[in-house]
């Protein structure tokens, strides 16, 4: 388990807040479920607070603080018009928890004939007011929502999965699609045919189910305002758990700004949403489909500058952060996950791709930097949509499936530079483990990165359809990949597409291939190029090795790239994310290689000033022989 450090001592946050309060002739609201006169009529002051933060949501005003008190709040936290400007604060961190779900107590009866297995009612008095999840499908596309999961049609064999979840002593149980598989595996349940009952098989440590708590999720959103476009609320040192949402698009995240501005998300735990656990952005284009939406809101509303700050933010069933039109925004500092939990993917099981660590689109002038991102069931790291002027900086991205960091579609100079990306793991044929992938996409500094031991290429870019982006056909060009160090990446370190139409003035140099095995690869830009141009230029060359694979110096006679990169001696070395070190025992002089400074890049890795000479790599000059180097936590 990672332990993370708050950046925040709290004592000293809620002086400055009591401080703040005192000279705005603001309030400061108590929330205190424990106390022995909390009511939700009361006027939030130490000796008659809420009894619920809703209570308090409903009343504060720009400049209040909502002070959470510890406990269990079973609530959905639903800021009202006057909501901007308001500070939502943990008195202890992480001991104010909300949930979107509530404790279940039915009768439970054995399942004749099967072991640990019981069946019980599932009451509509559970969900009073609100959708019933379990009686809806998921839905990741932009397609209806309401397709219902109960009762199933003659002839089904896999029962349709629903949004709900349940936990039995805090562990999340796994839904079933038959019978006949909770009957065979612990730790699973299953809606009834007629969405009437619940089937569960108890885990194996379950004594006395009885005796255990169990919690159905019943609510679809944990902390979203009612009203979109709020400004300027802070959230801060809350864990925010089990949710029954649905999959975008619109975007619902279990937290969400609901297309707000300038909102600070600071030192939370946000987790096990069914699907998304937070969003940043502006919701959708598609404005009918905005559920719990005044009609007057029910139109294109453009969020974005939100802080995601010192978060964990994992298990959640399909992205751990996700936004459309988040420019300006920030997502520094956090443990992101173990997201995509539940393995949706485009055209298999969702309609769109959205899965991932990190999900954002038009990210203009946005930055990630300083994220632990860890094996993540989808892209690490992956903008969509429009990136000009933004960064992704000094994150450790590891175990990703399918790509580490993914940009797609756009052009305009983005910096990617200081990273550690490595064990980005296959999927398919497509997305087959490349550290850092684009498609789609123009004018990436990818500069000073460490790419290590990704299934398939460390650095891959090309064109894949006949988009447009700002009324021009999309393009792999302009692409400078400088000063990155390559090691053990199983196909090559670098595929980059021939000079062509659409992939032109691609630069590559002051690069590091470390082990004989580094190779490089030409790409024909999904077939734009001709195979037998590449392979007239390499006769002409008179190089005999294939395209796809050729070392070094063959690379620099044909593409005239890397003239100044070097290859040099491997040696034993491991990157461990279970402390999150790197470790190189034998390390050569030949790693350490001058470069050039790179525009808009200061500070290595670790946030040293990289002062009048630049190195390759992440971790600025390296010394010979051994060297160990802590990857998280960073400045």
């Amino acid at each position: 388990m990672f332990k993370m450090k708050s950046l925040i001592l709290r004592s000293t946050l809620l002086y400055l807040v009591l401080a703040c309060c005192s000279t705005m002739q603001a309030a400061m609201l108590h929330v205190d479920q424990n106390h022995a006169k909390a009511s939700d009529s009361n006027d939030g002051s130490t000796a008659a607070p809420f009894k619920t933060i809703n209570a308090a949501a409903q009343v504060a005003v720009s400049g209040d603080t909502v002070l959470v008190h510890p406990g269990v709040y079973r609530e959905h936290i639903a800021p009202g018009a006057t909501g901007s400007g308001v500070t939502y604060i943990s008195a202890k961190r992480h001991q104010a928890i909300v949930k979107g779900s509530d404790i279940w107590t039915p009768n439970w009866k054995p399942v004749e004939d099967q072991s640990n297995v019981y069946i019980a009612p599932l009451d509509d008095a559970l969900f009073a007011g609100r959708r019933n999840p379990y009686l809806r499908t998921i839905s990741v596309s932009s397609k209806d929502k309401s397709k219902a999961s109960r009762p199933v049609e003659e002839g089904v064999t896999q029962w349709p999965l629903t949004l709900g979840q349940i936990f039995v002593d805090g562990q999340l149980l796994t839904q079933a699609t038959t019978l006949q598989d909770v009957y065979n595996t612990p730790a699973t349940w299953i809606l009834g045919e007629q969405g009437k009952t619940i089937t569960m098989h108890a885990p194996v440590h379950l004594r006395r189910i009885d005796a255990s708590v169990v919690e159905l999720t019943v609510r679809d959103r944990v902390f979203a305002p009612t009203r979109r476009a709020l400004k300027s609320i802070t959230i801060d040192g809350f864990v925010f758990e089990h949710c029954a949402n649905q999959g975008p698009f619109p975007q619902a995240g279990m937290v969400s700004t609901r297309t707000g501005r300038n909102w600070v998300i600071r030192d939370n735990i946000i987790r096990y949403a069914k699907t998304l656990g937070l969003d940043i952005g502006s919701e959708t284009w598609g404005t009918k489909d905005l559920a719990d939406t005044d009609d007057d809101q029910k139109r294109i509303m453009i969020g974005g500058s939100n802080h995601v700050i010192n978060n964990v933010i994992e298990h959640n069933g399909l992205c751990g952060v996700a936004g459309w039109n988040t420019s300006g925004s920030v997502i520094r500092g956090n443990i992101i996950r173990n997201n995509n939990r539940l393995g949706f993917e485009s055209k298999i099981n969702a309609g769109w791709e959205e899965a991932g660590g990190i999900k954002v689109h038009a990210f203009g002038n946005g930055v990630i930097e300083g994220n632990l991102v860890l094996d993540n069931e989808a892209a690490g790291i992956w903008i969509d949509n429009g990136y000009k002027g933004a960064r992704i900086s000094r994150n450790f991205v590891s175990g990703s499936l399918g790509k580490g960091i993914f940009v797609e579609l756009g052009e305009g100079r983005m910096l990617i530079d200081h990273n550690v990306v490595a064990y980005t793991r296959n999927y398919s044929n497509f997305y087959a483990g490349d550290g850092i992938y684009s498609h789609d996409a123009a004018d990436l500094v990818i500069t000073n990165n460490l790419l290590y031991h990704n299934a398939r290429y460390g650095v891959h870019g090309q064109v894949v359809s006949g988009r447009q982006f700002a009324k021009k056909p999309v393009e792999t060009s302009g692409h400078q990949i400088m000063g990155n160090i390559f090691i053990g990446n199983n196909r090559a370190a670098i595929s980059m597409p021939f000079p062509g139409k659409q992939s032109q003035n691609n630069h590559s140099d002051y690069n590091v291939f470390i082990g004989k095995d580094e190779r490089l690869s030409i790409n024909t830009n999904q077939g734009r190029i001709d195979r037998e141009n590449i392979q007239k230029a390499l006769d002409q060359a008179q190089i005999t090795s294939a395209y796809g694979q050729l070392p070094l110096e063959d690379w620099q006679k044909v593409m005239l790239m890397d003239k100044n990169s070097v290859q040099a001696p491997g040696c034993r070395m491991i990157i461990s994310a279970g402390e999150v070190t790197m470790t190189a025992m034998e390390a050569a002089s030949t790693w350490t290689l001058p470069m050039p400074q790179i525009e808009g890049v200061t500070k290595d890795y670790f946030g040293r000033p990289i002062g009048e000479q630049n190195y390759a790599g992440p971790f600025g000059p390296i010394t010979v022989g051994h060297n160990r180097w802590l990857l998280w936590p960073i400045r």
